[in-house]
């Protein structure tokens, strides 16, 4: 219940009155470390969860995916699936494994986008992370330029979502 009315406040936050109405879930059942990130008066709501999934698998994408209401189409990245890289940024090197998605409502101006990330010890380039817990973060904004968004991000949107789902997942790599 508790996962509901925070999410019911966060879209609130951001004008939207309540989750059902809008079409997006709530939280996965069994997220946790949940974080609001959301600037009073903005029209972005920003959060961030943890969630036990294994790779190259999102229970969290899966969850949103099919959980959107009517009105939400998602889209295709040119970069669609997971991605690989090494974040030099903190005091020691991680591998972050990454999958961003996104979906749109044109009727209501508004883009979800879910990135969910993996983050291992940097020792060397992994195809798979060595663990199981999945980062996620959720995006929903309002935009009066949604197509020009849509554009720069280079998304083809109203894609079939089995066609998303029957796309390879696992980032191409050398390593092990």
């Amino acid at each position: 219940m508790i996962r509901v009315l925070t999410l019911m406040f966060l879209l609130g936050a951001v004008g939207l009155a309540q989750a059902s109405p809008e079409g997006i879930p709530t939280f996965p059942d069994q997220a946790s470390h949940l974080e609001d990130y959301t600037v009073p008066g903005s029209e972005t709501m920003q959060a961030s969860f943890r969630l036990r999934s294994r790779y190259p698998d999102s229970a969290i994408i899966s969850h949103y995916d099919s959980g959107l209401a009517e009105g939400w189409s998602a889209c295709k990245a040119a970069n669609h699936g997971w991605q690989s890289y090494v974040d030099t940024s903190g005091s020691s090197p991680k591998l972050v494994h990454q999958h961003i998605r996104y979906w749109v409502n044109f009727e209501q101006s508004k883009m979800m986008t879910v990135i969910v990330r993996h983050y291992s010890k940097a020792q060397a380039v992994k195809c798979a992370p060595d663990n199981e817990i999945q980062h996620g973060v959720l995006v929903v904004s309002r935009s009066p330029k949604l197509d020009d968004e849509i554009a720069l991000l280079k998304l083809t949107c109203d894609v079939d979502r089995s066609r998303l789902a029957a796309i390879p997942r696992v980032a191409a790599c050398t390593g092990n």
